[in-house]
């Protein structure tokens, strides 16, 4: 799929350009959040999530497409980044990084299964309601600046406009 398909330019259907991203994605050298700690722990303690979490990056879905996750460890040490820090704003690949990751491996049949298993998803509740407090903190404004983005715009006045516009992103 070489065309970008965007809903409300907050995620990108590009696995190419998506690929790209995550290969180059900063690796955090260990796993020290908590709540990364504990999908982990599930991951290498409870066999049956961790007979899905080990083939999930081996399996190809519909189109096939190279996995740029190696395994769970590459995945949290990426996750570890993502959580620690806000999205670039107005990147083209969108606010969803997390979805980026796991885009590869939620369209498996192991992927199928262990998205789908209680114990993974009171993880990954975990994970999204620890990342939601740092965007909801004072520390995510990093990424709101006056710099110029990809588009020409400065971020701040695309901001400004939201209270106009909604998320309008042709603003």
């Amino acid at each position: 799929m070489s065309k970008t398909y965007t809903l409300g330019r907050w995620v990108t259907a590009d696995l190419k350009t998506i690929s790209k991203y995550v290969k180059g994605m900063r690796i955090a050298r260990e796993v020290t959040h908590p709540s990364l700690l504990a999908l982990q722990d599930l991951i290498e303690t409870d066999p049956e999530v961790n007979m899905l979490f080990a083939t999930m990056f081996t399996q190809e879905f519909d189109p096939p497409q190279e996995n740029p996750i190696s395994d769970y460890m590459d995945m949290l040490q990426k996750m570890q980044t993502i959580i620690t820090s806000a999205p670039k704003y107005g990147s083209t690949l969108g606010s969803a990084p997390l979805n980026h990751i796991l885009i590869y491996v939620m369209a498996t049949p192991s992927g199928t299964m262990a998205f789908i298993n209680d114990k993974v998803n009171k993880c990954f509740r975990n994970i999204l309601n620890d990342w939601a407090q740092l965007l909801n903190s004072p520390d995510s404004r990093e990424v709101l600046n006056k710099q110029v983005n990809e588009t020409g715009q400065h971020n701040y006045k695309r901001c400004q406009n939201w209270a106009v516009t909604g998320f309008n992103t042709k603003s």
